[in-house]
């Protein structure tokens, strides 16, 4: 069905305008926004959502033969191309279910309030853990790929528990005083997270900063701070090839793109897009057998869609668009039904986080939404495993801390 439809769209739209309309898109949800002058949750999704899908526009555009160097074969073919751009815009019920009205009843009627030991404790503790267990070294001086050849043994566990922390904190009862010294804590996160190019980390928490400081009308400054927020993201990108110290004095990558005629898109978008292709063309292989065919079955024993897809042969560079894992678990209507769901939890998550402008933040649906913040980018273009496994924690620790007194 998926290809009859994508060759559909082909008769209507030579393959050059069909992946000109993506470019339009996100254009116009660039100026909407502009005009409006807001900023919501559901136009960063959307955002998220489109932009690997600019990458065989931004290919032709800029000369290039290829979009990434792995699995050439797939990325000529228009018929695929057309399929993988037709589920991103059915991916696009996202809008739909952010604009269903949502429920107001509270999950918890309480909050709680951690003491100054115990907050300043636990921010004192990530300092200590992401310094020295989240990455093996640092980009200061050594490029990002190196450092990923000596794995941290304990990154994905700090990562997560400073998630944890981060939701629990931002969730309690803000005094003025701490209202005001959180912004200063997450811009240190922040810097620290830039040492080590963990630019979804830095993603996260950015959002976070500007629900902090409002966002029923966006300021010139918040402007600015976003434009400087990625052009940084942007320049630790390039750096991270040699390390920043390296590239700050005059030594840059020679990169194999001139050589091999491929386009890189920055930020590791052509990854994303060319597996959501590889996913399109191993499900329409008859190659899977079994529970390959519905790999959510087999995501408690460790086993993902990324493990199955490579067993199979695809070249694999990280990033696996959401909506190629709903498509490969539960077909086209997997991918709509999957995008209304994920646009209510979203909708759900502004309207929670709208409270943090203010020096009461509330409880467990505070804390969810900060999850989710925190795994925007992870859950939309790697995978939704660390939200769903943030997600669990958070309800353990919220029942026990519901039997607990409200001060700690």
């Amino acid at each position: 069905m998926l290809l009859e439809l994508a060759n559909l769209v082909l008769n209507i739209f030579p393959f050059k305008v069909a992946i000109s309309l993506v470019v339009f898109v996100f254009i116009y949800l660039l100026l909407r926004q502009a005009i409006r002058m807001e900023m919501d949750l559901g136009f960063v999704a959307l955002l998220l959502c489109i932009i690997p899908s600019l990458t065989p526009f931004l290919t032709i555009m800029s000369g290039y033969d290829y979009f990434t160097a792995m699995n050439y074969e797939l990325q000529t073919p228009p018929l695929i191309l057309a399929a993988m751009l037709l589920i991103m815009i059915l991916f696009f019920s996202i809008r739909f279910g952010y604009s269903l009205p949502m429920p107001t009843k509270k999950l918890f009627l309480s909050s709680y309030y951690f003491n100054d030991w115990f907050f300043w404790g636990l921010i004192g503790l990530n300092l200590v853990l992401l310094v020295f267990f989240l990455e093996a070294g640092s980009i200061l001086n050594t490029s990002y790929g190196n450092i990923k050849l000596h794995e941290a043994p304990y990154s994905s566990l700090v990562h997560q528990f400073f998630n944890l922390s981060i939701a629990l904190l931002l969730a309690s009862i803000l005094t003025h005083h701490r209202h005001n010294i959180i912004p200063i804590i997450l811009i240190v996160f922040i810097i620290i997270a830039l040492f080590f190019s963990r630019r979804n980390m830095v993603a996260g928490l950015g959002l976070l900063l500007v629900y902090i400081y409002g966002v029923q009308r966006i300021s010139i400054k918040q402007i600015l701070l976003g434009v400087s927020v990625l052009a940084i993201l942007i320049f630790v990108g390039e750096a991270r090839n040699v390390g920043i110290i390296n590239f700050l004095i005059g030594d840059r990558l020679v990169s194999n793109a001139t050589i091999y005629h491929y386009y890189t898109m920055a930020g590791g978008g052509a990854n994303i897009f060319l597996s959501t292709i590889g996913i399109i063309d191993l499900n329409l292989s008859d190659k899977l057998s079994g529970l390959e065919s519905f790999p959510i079955a087999t995501w408690p024993i460790g086993i993902t869609e990324s493990k199955i897809y490579q067993d199979h042969g695809y070249s694999y560079n990280g990033g696996m668009h959401l909506a190629s894992v709903l498509y490969w678990n539960f077909g086209l209507f997997g991918v709509v039904l999957g995008g209304i769901l994920f646009g209510m939890i979203v909708k759900f998550s502004d309207k929670t986080l709208r409270k943090l402008s203010s020096t009461y933040a509330g409880g467990v649906e505070t804390s969810l939404a900060v999850m989710l913040v925190l795994h925007l980018t992870t859950a939309l273009w790697y995978g939704p495993i660390g939200l769903i496994k943030g997600s669990i924690a958070l309800f353990i620790i919220a029942l026990i801390l519901y039997f607990f007194p409200r001060k700690i």
